[in-house]
């Protein structure tokens, strides 16, 4: 659809258009100019979905991405000022397309990747406070709270999502996976876990207090089996960036 028959049948276009502030002064009129206007700037977006998600677009191939791109940004238009939202909705609407019915990794992959790209752009929290974290009481430790990094995100998939994204010649396999996407140094990475650690993870982001997530693991464990070393993994996720603060009950 070009740009006059846009502006003639799509609902929500600005009445009156204004087409008169496009100069005509040849050899292109007002609408030509704009269609070629429109052209370029769906060029730009196609282009920063390119790169916020390059391991879907070499899965699919440059034909298939493009029409997946036409489709998403009808459904799903800009509404920012910034392109770094753009692709935020593209997880969620490749999981109900078609093509994904005979490709059903392709919604995890597209959820993996859109994470490294928020993690870029999350906010900065600063340094966690070590020296204030290592004054409190042993009264305290259960009522602290830690706080997971605003550029965390947890991704659980039943997908090699991780591989693939890495490797262009890794073809999809089944396989449960467990992922923390962050931010560390400007850059954002990605990390392999069990599925006990990525519990913890997911019980901190839900705002538990150690004693409770203690009491929640011990109560999900085996009988016999032995606690998981709670401390060490603290101490890894904030020398990592994955904790960055702390607050205290009570």
């Amino acid at each position: 659809m070009g740009v006059e028959d846009a502006l003639e049948h799509r609902e929500g276009e600005p009445r009156p258009r204004c087409l008169e502030a496009i100069a005509e002064n040849g050899p292109l009129s007002r609408l030509e100019r704009l269609d070629v206007y429109a052209e370029a700037y769906y060029a730009r977006l196609l282009e920063c979905l390119e790169q916020d998600f390059p391991a879907l677009k070499r899965v699919l191939g440059d034909d298939i991405f493009r029409g997946l791109v036409a489709h998403y940004l009808d459904a799903h238009p800009s509404t920012s000022f910034t392109a770094a939202e753009l692709g935020k909705e593209l997880p969620g609407f490749i999981a109900s397309w078609e093509l994904a019915q005979s490709l059903p990794y392709l919604a995890d992959l597209a959820r993996f990747e859109w994470a490294h790209v928020a993690a870029f752009f999350a906010a900065e929290w600063p340094a966690f406070d070590l020296e204030r974290f290592r004054a409190l009481g042993e009264s305290e430790w259960p009522g602290v709270k830690l706080s997971l990094d605003p550029s965390v995100h947890l991704i659980e998939s039943d997908w090699n999502v991780d591989d693939v994204w890495e490797d262009d010649k890794q073809p999809a396999e089944e396989g449960r996976r467990y992922l923390v996407v962050y931010r560390a140094a400007l850059r954002s990475r990605a990390e392999k876990v069990s599925e006990l650690e990525f519990r913890v993870l997911q019980l901190l982001a839900e705002g538990c207090a150690l004693g409770e997530v203690c009491e929640k693991i011990e109560l999900a464990l085996d009988v016999d089996a032995e606690m998981p070393p709670l401390m060490d993994w603290f101490r890894g996720w904030i020398e990592s960036g994955v904790v960055r603060g702390f607050s205290v009950n009570g």
